[in-house]
């Protein structure tokens, strides 16, 4: 079926009007929208008419017979255009309310505050507070068997070589897979127990890229007591994995990936982020503009011979380069999160041996 909403003067959803796909082709067997709004207005009356799709789920397309999600077409819309939501042309993109003015739509169709805003007032928030929220949200990697109890991600701590820490007595832990559960909604969240459990906000398979690893975001919880100390332990006992940001975590994997390929580090960190970019294809041009416009992480300033937490003060970079952000769109589509009973995104003897370098 093609889905029609009708909109008010606010662009609000406001009916939806079912129609045969084939009712909406043109001579040559293309679906036009302007064919289906034009039955929309003989049917229902006149007005602003805008297709939707059922199949649009934050950002992503899900097969309407199986209702698992596919990376095979980017979502009509971002999301569907139930009654209620609104359509925002500018975006080209359905979305619900904005919860304040100073709010942006991104890719997924959901709001998101600017980095520099304070979500509650939108005033510009100060250095101080910049570096705090910076330190809320972190990147890592997990090693794993795809969809095993084994996480591995302690054998990316464990990696000694080209790290500039301590080692010995950084502590170094793993939080295997039975914290992760599955809820109805299709999406991971994490089961934080003991002391955790007021600590961690948020918790998400950002991309799947099983058999070799997930990227994962942890949010943090800002009004949880010493929260400040967690964030650091968090991310300066494990720098070796762990970035603030999607855009810093990328150009982390292409330095660990230069010490396998140029400098002959067989660590699994190395490795692993090696495999990383094998199946990515990364564009040239997306991989310079990263070592060109984001700081160095632990492993390029180790190499270089600089202080390895230079990176965890900044906080300039929040914003990803143009380029990469663009890309990310289809990392996003194509590696987003599988459920277990689905084939994982990544097949080892399809992958290239190389990548653009």
């Amino acid at each position: 079926m093609a889905n029609f909403c009708r909109l008010d003067d606010d662009n609000k959803v406001i009916q939806i009007i079912y129609l045969d796909n084939n009712s909406i082709k043109d001579g040559f067997g293309v679906e036009r929208e302007e064919i289906g709004v034009s039955l929309c207005k003989k049917i229902a009356g006149d007005g602003k008419w805008v297709q939707t799709s059922f199949s649009s789920r934050d950002g992503l397309r899900i097969d309407p017979e199986t209702r698992l999600r596919n990376n095979t077409n980017k979502a009509f819309r971002a999301q569907y255009g139930a009654v209620g939501m609104y359509y925002y042309p500018d975006k080209d993109v359905f979305a619900g309310p904005a919860p304040n003015d100073w709010f942006e739509l991104d890719r997924r169709g959901k709001w998101v505050c600017p980095f520099h805003l304070d979500e509650e007032t939108g005033r510009e928030l100060t250095d101080d507070e910049k570096r705090f929220k910076r330190c809320l949200t972190y990147y890592q990697i997990h090693m794993l068997d795809p969809y095993s109890e084994e996480d591995k991600r302690s054998e990316w701590c464990l990696a000694k070589e080209f790290l500039a820490t301590d080692m010995v007595t950084a502590t170094h832990g793993s939080h295997p897979l039975s914290h992760l559960w599955l809820y109805e909604s299709g999406e991971w969240e994490r089961v934080v127990k003991g002391p955790q459990e007021s600590w961690v906000k948020n918790f998400t398979v950002e991309l799947d890229l099983a058999p070799v690893a997930w990227i994962t975001r942890t949010e943090l919880n800002p009004n949880y007591p010493d929260i400040y100390y967690i964030c650091w332990h968090m991310i300066n006992t494990h720098p070796q994995g762990n970035a603030h940001t999607v855009h810093e975590m990328f150009r982390l994997i292409i330095e660990w990936a230069y010490t396998y390929t140029d400098l002959g580090n067989q660590e699994i960190s190395a490795e692993i982020a090696h495999k990383i970019l094998r199946i990515i294809q990364m564009p040239e041009q997306v991989r310079n503009e990263l070592l060109s416009e984001v700081p160095q992480q632990v492993i390029g300033l180790y190499l270089a011979g600089l202080d390895p937490y230079l990176t965890f003060i900044e906080y300039e970079t929040n914003q990803p380069p143009p380029l990469f952000a663009e890309w990310s769109d289809y990392l996003y589509q194509n590696y987003h999160w599988k459920d277990p009973n689905e084939p994982v995104n990544v097949s080892m003897n399809d992958i290239p041996d190389t990548y653009p370098m």
